[in-house]
């Protein structure tokens, strides 16, 4: 059973009032109208005109590829996926890779794949052992 809670609502105009909240188990009521799209404008069907001759990927599965770096260490792994998405931070269709981070990824501490758009990679260099 839910049991009433007191609450006094801040002094918002000249007449201050308290109000009585009561809990409820019931479940919340869902209003659709509050849904706002991020992408308003764009839904399912608005595929590219030339969608599915669009061009090659730069990378395939299994290349270890690493985030762009501006000097400071960033995550590496290998491709085991790729899907063709809008990218609204470009406003255009671009590839999007899901990488399985190596152990040793400074991320990998916590997530053991992350997803990242393919201007945002570049082919791993690793040294050859001797």
């Amino acid at each position: 059973m839910s049991q009433p809670l007191n609450a006094t609502e801040e002094e918002c105009n000249s007449a201050s009032h308290d109000r009585t909240l009561e809990l409820s188990t019931a479940p919340p009521k869902l209003y659709l109208s509050a849904y706002q799209p991020v992408l308003a404008d764009f839904t399912m069907n608005d595929l590219p005109a030339h969608f599915p001759d669009v061009e090659m990927p730069r990378f395939l599965y299994g290349d270890r590829l690493c985030w762009l770096s501006n000097g400071e260490p960033t995550d590496w792994g290998v491709a085991i996926g790729r899907f063709y998405s809008f990218a609204p931070h470009r406003c255009c269709w671009r590839w999007c890779y899901l990488i399985w981070l190596d152990a040793d990824s400074p991320s990998a501490a916590w997530v053991q794949a992350d997803i990242a758009w393919e201007d945002d990679l570049e082919p791993l260099e690793t040294e050859e052992a001797l």
